[in-house]
């Protein structure tokens, strides 16, 4: 994972109060679900972070500290859980679930436990479900995106002029949907809409 969602920090200029964050794919070991959590308390907003592996809430609710407040988690798969969301409406969405294999044909270790932990519950662990799983949640959420919102994308790149990675697909829609490319760095995406679209990269 990059280090892409810590830039996010500099577009909270036009959130509004009791707005939402939503995190899928908690933080591990990381911190990404502590800053989002930081982030809910400086702004008065709310993060709910969303993972299937219950082990991710229970460590954070002991390291998240000041922010636990602010913070709601839900042990779901992400795309069931953004199918059945229904407000309210969403400042920022980190998307961040479902690992994409860097080395396709050559996986290292890590990739390969994974795709067993995934195969155990049903999945299959392969970049093209990867990609179309980021793309799902990010339809199921439309509808609730405010005007001037943010969505970031771990673990995108360009590659040959075109978007892969994670995010492959959901950037064309995100971009066909009023979003611009903010921040292209850390091995991640930042997109905005609404008033973050004349932000200077």
């Amino acid at each position: 994972m990059g280090s892409c969602y810590l830039k996010t920090q500099d577009y909270f200029t036009h959130s509004r109060i009791d707005q939402h964050i939503i995190e899928i794919g908690s933080d591990r070991y990381e911190g990404s679900t502590a800053f989002f959590g930081k982030m809910a308390s400086v702004h008065h907003l709310w993060l709910d972070t969303v993972d299937l592996d219950r082990a991710c809430a229970y460590r954070i609710q002991k390291t998240a500290g000041d922010y636990i407040q602010r913070i709601k988690f839900h042990n779901a798969d992400g795309e069931e859980w953004a199918f059945q969301y229904k407000g309210p409406e969403i400042h920022t969405v980190y998307l961040d679930n479902f690992d994409w294999d860097w080395e396709p044909g050559n996986p290292n270790r890590m990739i390969e436990e994974q795709r067993v932990w995934y195969a155990l519950r049903g999945i299959d662990m392969n970049n093209d479900n990867c990609q179309d799983a980021h793309l799902r949640q990010m339809v199921h959420l439309m509808e609730y995106m405010a005007d001037d919102s943010i969505v970031c994308i771990d673990d995108t790149y360009l590659l040959d002029g075109e978007y892969t990675g994670k995010g492959g697909t959901t950037i064309p829609f995100l971009i066909t949907n009023g979003y611009r490319v903010l921040h292209n760095k850390d091995y991640g995406v930042i997109l905005g809409s609404g008033k973050y679209r004349e932000s200077v990269i």
